[in-house]
């Protein structure tokens, strides 16, 4: 499971062409690059947002962020956004769909190559004031009983606006 999660929202996925990105990965560090030979495992990836509710702005962060991913949209899913969302401490949301990813890392490649499986086509972000929300009993059940869904849950550690977008 992982413990440090980071969100990006970007204008456009061209930026990722652009030299001032690619030269990052050309031009590592060597702290950066003595990470990455030891991480376990680095999971990227990219999604594309399909749909915004409520107050998420780039100059608020709320300090909880719950991440639910699943391999469809359906009427369970939306069902639970909708009762997330309406909970008081619900900033926003943002419903994803999965354009890329990749994984590396010194986990044996079994290990990566049955995660790469695991990577659910959509993902709803939540955004709360509080951890209030775990009281909800629809999310409660869902925590407790669906298996092709994966809920976590992060503290906010750090936010700022991207200014290079």
């Amino acid at each position: 499971m992982p413990t440090f999660s980071a969100f990006y929202n970007i204008s456009s996925m061209s930026l990722f062409q652009q030299p001032n990105y690619t030269d990052l990965r050309v031009h590592r560090s060597s702290r950066e690059a003595s990470l990455l030979n030891r991480i376990s495992i680095l999971d990227r990836r990219t999604y594309e947002i399909i749909e915004t509710n409520g107050q998420i702005t780039d100059m608020a962060y709320s300090p909880f962020i719950v991440t639910i991913e699943f391999p469809a949209m359906n009427e369970e899913n939306t069902r639970l956004r909708k009762a997330l969302e309406m909970h008081s401490s619900c900033k926003g949301t943002q419903t994803c769909r999965v354009i890329n990813h990749s994984l590396i890392g010194t986990s044996d490649s079994k290990s990566l190559d049955s995660d790469k499986d695991r990577v659910s086509t959509w993902v709803i972000i939540f955004e709360f004031d509080d951890e209030s929300y775990e009281s909800i009993p629809l999310f409660k059940t869902w925590s407790e009983t669906y298996d092709s869904f994966i809920i976590r849950k992060w503290k906010l550690y750090r936010g700022w606006k991207n200014t290079s977008i």
